[in-house]
């Protein structure tokens, strides 16, 4: 009996601290994005979320440590690539400062905690349960920060249209929701909320998944229901152009990427060619374990909108290789489930798993993601929770 009381005590703390975990990782997605599009002043609150959630995710940890140790490749590459940021700092010199060293590590502690909640909670009801949770919080914050003054997003370049990241972070989540009708608005909302973003690189990404989505399970849906879905974009993104300042907004897209020739991807070609310049200059030692996480912000000032260059230059080719294996770890499991669960017509979570790796790849090497906890922690929040929720699932058919 007490064994059982134990037991029963043991889950119900988990379910508490699940909650609790995703109320603040949705909290903070949202506040990011408040503040980084002027609304909130200050980014205190975003910042003081994060510490809160490595510290209840070291607790969650804890609480489950059998579950990490027994974690597979995913775990493994990601345990990997903390210690090596926490050894390197210890071992080799680097100026960075321990408050952002922290910061750069909670993201590996905060994959891992969801890497734990995905596995504990991997029926489809619970998976549903979970995403409505993170959508029915951050949703209308998003959608606010959005839309609040949105003529701005145009007219100025006062407003960081980077804040925009956490809509196509989010994206994934839509895809996991049971009800057809409600994933389809959402999928339409968010839709409309990369588009007036302007920004190439979430346009790109959001219409790939769509894409592979659609063609994916077009034949399992209703005609009515597709056609539902088609209208809410056409209704939203011709609604949008027709109110702000008459400015037709195709044109406006079109224009952002008639403009690459000419901006050479707002200046990624001069960054990635003074990188690539730079790394013939190092030695043998800097070149294995590179010039610390500031070097590509001392070179340039600003990072290097890729991760591969950043970690290249800023942790050597170690970090790289463990990084690395971060990816391949996600497709060994992609491939894993696929192989198994072919035949799960309505199962979407092994979809969903190939859209958000391919969102997470293509977006953290068109941008800075690896160094910026504001958009790396819910990112690999989401990638770890799927990671969970697919290595619980492959396990009980003894296959992983």
């Amino acid at each position: 009996m007490y064994v059982m009381n134990a037991i029963a005590g043991r889950i119900r703390l988990n379910k508490i601290l699940t909650y609790i975990f995703l109320t603040l990782i949705s909290c903070s997605a949202s506040m990011t994005m408040l503040e980084m599009s002027d609304i909130v002043d200050s980014n205190v609150y975003s910042i003081v979320t994060y510490l809160v959630l490595g510290c209840l995710s070291i607790v969650v940890i804890g609480n489950n440590l059998n579950l990490v140790l027994c974690g597979g490749m995913y775990i493994t590459s990601i345990c990997m690539f903390l210690a090596y940021m926490i050894l390197r700092y210890c071992i080799i010199y680097d100026d960075i400062e321990s408050i952002r060293l922290f910061a750069n590590c909670v993201w590996p502690i905060i994959s891992i905690c969801g890497y734990i909640i995905g596995y504990q909670n991997n029926t489809t009801d619970s998976v549903n349960c979970i995403a409505k949770f993170i959508l029915i919080i951050a949703t209308p914050l998003l959608l606010y920060a959005s839309f609040r003054n949105y003529g701005l997003y145009i007219a100025t370049e006062d407003i960081s249209k980077d804040a925009f990241f956490i809509c196509i972070i989010l994206f994934p989540c839509v895809f996991l929701l049971k009800s057809i009708w409600l994933q389809q608005v959402l999928l339409g909302l968010f839709f409309i909320m990369g588009i007036i973003s302007f920004k190439r690189s979430i346009i790109l990404v959001m219409v790939v998944m769509l894409i592979i989505y659609l063609m994916s399970i077009w034949k399992y849906l209703h005609k009515g229901q597709s056609r539902i879905f088609g209208l809410i974009v056409f209704i939203g993104i011709i609604g949008y152009g027709l109110v702000v300042y008459g400015q037709n907004i195709l044109d406006v897209v079109l224009d952002r990427f008639n403009s690459l020739s000419d901006d050479g991807g707002s200046g990624r070609d001069v960054i990635y060619n003074s990188i690539i310049d730079d790394l013939g200059f190092f030695s043998a030692g800097e070149l294995l374990f590179g010039k610390g996480m500031m070097s590509v912000v001392h070179l340039l000032g600003i990072d290097a909108h890729m991760d591969i260059l950043q970690i290249l230059h800023s942790l050597g080719l170690v970090g790289l290789f463990i990084y690395l294996l971060i990816y391949f770890a996600c497709f060994r499991l992609i491939y894993k489930y696929r192989k198994n669960f072919r035949a799960s017509h309505d199962d979407t979570v092994g979809l969903t798993f190939i859209i958000s790796v391919i969102c997470f790849i293509s977006v953290a090497n068109m941008n800075c993601f690896i160094f910026n906890p504001s958009f790396i922690v819910p990112m690999m929040f989401v990638i770890g929770l799927q990671a969970g929720i697919i290595s619980a699932r492959l396990k009980t058919v003894n296959r992983i």
